[in-house]
């Protein structure tokens, strides 16, 4: 009759157990007799309450848990949209300077140690050399068919974008080509650094080429005037 009860209480338990109710309560009987059987059933109820209380304190930390996570995936999902908008007005001002690079009537281009030509260059380099230019070694592209000056402008554009004494590299600067010819064309260039502030060891150089060939007819034209002006004086 004892074992009956207590297994009809248990059936009880289990079935609330079983549809997702952690909150029941088996009650136990006190221990009133010396019978083995009863008491192993009465650790047997004991044990199966604490079972319920661990399934329903594992279910309030997975349910917190859950939340955290969602409120996550909320934060990560706000984040990526902000980042998809600064991602976006990024890209609408590098083209912006893009454009205005490629209006500009010059030739921008940037090398690092390697003396080579990077991929990001304005449209005027294509003009200048009737080309694309990227990954062209400097030297070789100023010079192509001057081995000896090329040899000469990559020695000295290494000692400029690696050594450390200011006034050195200034020094090597000024040794720097201030003109070139180009199929025909003369070309200016001017030489800037391009610092990096998240790594100070990282140096690069942009080289700003301008066609100065109408400059330079005028020029020509306005000395022979000058001459044939001081001729007719003479």
């Amino acid at each position: 009759w004892f074992f009956g009860k207590q297994l009809e209480k248990i059936k009880t338990f289990c079935l609330a157990v079983n549809e997702g109710c952690y909150d029941v309560f088996l009650p136990v009987p006190k221990e009133s007799s010396d019978v083995e059987d009863e008491n192993e059933l009465v650790e047997l109820m004991r044990n199966m309450n604490g079972m319920a209380h661990q399934i329903q304190f594992n279910e309030i930390q997975l349910q917190g848990m859950v939340t955290n996570l969602e409120m996550s995936q909320q934060k990560i999902a706000s984040q990526n949209e902000a980042l998809e908008k600064q991602t976006t007005q990024l890209t609408e001002m590098i083209n912006k300077i893009r454009n205005l690079l490629d209006h500009a009537g010059q030739g921008f281009v940037s090398f690092g140690k390697d003396l080579i030509v990077s991929a990001e260059y304005s449209a005027e380099c294509v003009y200048i050399f009737t080309r694309e230019i990227a990954g062209e070694p400097i030297g070789k592209l100023l010079y192509p068919q001057d081995e000896e000056q090329q040899v000469f402008i990559t020695n000295l554009l290494t000692k400029i974008l690696t050594i450390n004494d200011d006034v050195l590299r200034d020094t090597y600067r000024s040794l720097l080509p201030q003109e070139i010819i180009v199929d025909g064309n003369y070309i200016q260039l001017d030489y800037k650094f391009i610092h990096h502030s998240s790594n100070e060891h990282q140096r690069e150089m942009m080289m700003i080429l301008t066609d100065i060939t109408k400059e330079k007819a005028m020029e020509e034209q306005i000395k022979v005037e000058k001459d044939i002006v001081s001729m007719i004086v003479k």
